[in-house]
């Protein structure tokens, strides 16, 4: 308001007076407790009205006692205006289009053509605007007001950093000069500070920015899964995972894990397929009857499926050795069902 009070002589210094604090904090709560108190009031009354309905019967009332007033003021007007006008018509000896006629002669005179706002006469003489011209133009209105309130606070910045220096004019004491003169570097020092510590952190994000997806790749490496553990799914590890973990215990010479990689494989592309949903508690034969109620169009592909599950169950539920000619002969069944589904 332009008016020096000892508040605003006293500068930053009077954030650091505790008074200063705990009469803010007290008003604050004076001011926000008959909200709080409200809010509380409210939450009440419309939680117990899930059971009683108050509060429908509330704005009922209000309706109700809305309408009724409106009617009685609908009642009373009717009642005011209707011998007023019988009056002011049978009073009335010039008819409209005459009167219009001479508010239009009046106010097309020269001595009256000032009073016309020349902003709104051009403005409506213009042709108006597409959609496009309108954005462009209301982009550039934000954009000039944002320069010049960004304007304006680096005036007040540089006004700030004007008045933390000691004016050449004033006299004061040299001890008090000193002691605000260090203080004022002190603060200028502070801020510097905080400016450099702002911009290394936002220098460490942007590093770990640019180093995260290296780091999460090396994370998120999971270890292969146990393939004798009967709790894995198909869905723990993509198509082409599988795939490689058979390769694997082939090399190793373990055929059986071999067999279970590729049918964990062919589960999972079937899954992706949209043809089965993986559930820890479905069976292979619930797979199967699955199988057949979503892709029935599919006969092959589901004889091949069924050919190559009864062996499946044979070498890995019972004590049956699968050769290596049995094992390709099953790898090529799994390609060839894998090659199905995608058609």
């Amino acid at each position: 308001m332009g008016i020096e009070t000892k508040f605003t002589l006293s500068g930053v210094w009077v954030l650091l007076n505790p008074m200063f604090w705990v009469a803010m904090l007290g008003m604050t709560y004076l001011l926000l407790d008959p909200f709080v108190k409200t809010a509380y009031v409210l939450r009440c009354f419309y939680g117990e009205a899930l059971a009683s309905g108050e509060d429908l019967k509330t704005e009922l009332k209000q309706v109700l006692n809305h309408a009724k007033a409106l009617a009685a003021g609908l009642l009373i007007g009717v009642l005011c205006v209707v011998p007023l006008t019988a009056e002011a018509v049978s009073r009335s000896s010039i008819s409209p289009k005459e009167l219009d006629r001479s508010i239009e002669e009046v106010m097309n005179r020269r001595e009256f053509a000032w009073r016309m706002p020349r902003d709104t006469l051009q403005n409506e003489q213009q042709e108006p605007k597409g959609p496009i011209a309108a954005a462009v133009d209301w982009l550039m209105e934000m954009l000039g007001k944002g320069v010049r309130t960004l304007k304006k606070w680096v005036i007040q910045f540089f006004e700030w950093l004007d008045n933390l220096f000691p004016k050449p004019e004033k006299k004061p004491d040299s001890s008090t000069t000193d002691w605000m003169t260090f203080t004022r570097l002190a603060l200028i020092v502070l801020l510097i500070l905080l400016i450099a510590a702002l911009t290394f952190a936002l220098l460490r994000i942007w590093q770990r920015r640019r180093t995260n997806p290296t780091e999460s790749t090396i994370v998120t490496a999971a270890p292969a899964p146990d393939l004798s553990d009967d709790g894995i799914k198909a869905d723990d590890l993509p198509v082409n995972r599988w795939l490689v973990l058979a390769t694997e215990m082939i090399e190793a010479g373990d055929l059986r894990l071999a067999m279970r990689a590729l049918y964990l494989a062919t589960l999972a592309h079937l899954a992706g397929e949209q043809m089965i949903s993986i559930e820890i508690y479905k069976s292979n034969r619930e797979y199967e009857q699955e199988l057949h109620r979503r892709a029935h169009e599919k006969k092959e592909m589901l004889n091949v499926f069924s050919k190559s599950l009864t062996i499946f169950e044979q070498v890995w539920y019972g004590m049956y050795q699968i050769t290596r000619s049995e094992f390709d002969k099953f790898a090529a069944n799994q390609k060839r069902i894998l090659a199905l589904a995608e058609k």
